[in-house]
């Protein structure tokens, strides 16, 4: 009775191998599947009628396997792989929002420059409809620093304090103007030299003091 030998089917590791770094030779092959070169040889020829074989430029055999058969692929795994290189940045995604829209919200409404601080900031708008502000180039949202509140501008010498202090000078027959052109105070009596005060000089005197310089 004949029997008959049914060769094992290819190693899934070695068929790997063969479709991914082939045309390949028998001894790089054995390298990478970890095998002698003379059982690598053995199990080539185990597979001949499979393998496809030929000699490489410099008169070497070099193996392969054709690449796999696949059934015609569908939308979803050309839409996941769509989904992964778009992940790891190699496409982007085309945008879908118009030039002249907010891009973080979608509104098509106002969209003014943020201030004066827009200019270096690349031309930031803020939208009128969500409130918040983007560069009008990179489309990304940018925060803008805070507005500091503007302090009360409190006057160094406010208008009650220079009336006691003329009044105390007119008391003590004297004299308090103010130069205009000088930006200082001048404060004068007959028989005395003027005297001058810049206004900070000006703000720390009193009506007391005003008469005692008088006297």
């Amino acid at each position: 009775m004949n029997t008959t030998t049914i060769s094992k089917p290819i190693n899934a590791e070695l068929a790997w191998l063969l479709r991914e770094h082939g045309p390949i030779s028998a001894k790089n092959l054995a390298r990478l599947h970890s095998k002698s070169e003379s059982r690598m040889r053995e199990i080539l020829k185990q597979h001949q009628t499979e393998i496809q074989c030929k000699k490489d430029t410099a008169g070497v055999n070099v193996f392969w396997l054709p690449a796999e058969v696949t059934e015609e692929p569908t939308e979803e795994p050309l839409e996941e792989a769509q989904a992964i290189a778009e992940e790891q940045g190699l496409v982007t995604q085309p945008s879908t929002t118009p030039e002249d829209a907010c891009p973080l919200c979608g509104s098509t409404a106002d969209q003014p420059q943020a201030g004066p601080e827009g200019s270096f900031l690349g031309a930031a708008r803020t939208c009128s409809t969500c409130g918040k502000t983007y560069n009008a180039f990179s489309r990304e949202e940018v925060t803008m620093p805070a507005k500091a509140d503007k302090a009360k501008r409190t006057p160094l010498n406010p208008q009650y304090k220079i009336r006691l202090k003329t009044d105390a000078a007119e008391a003590a027959q004297g004299k308090l103007i103010f130069d205009r052109e000088a930006r200082q105070w001048v404060l004068t009596k007959k028989g005395k030299d003027p005297i001058r005060m810049t206004a900070k000089e000006f703000s720390v005197e009193t009506a007391e003091t005003i008469t005692a310089k008088l006297a």
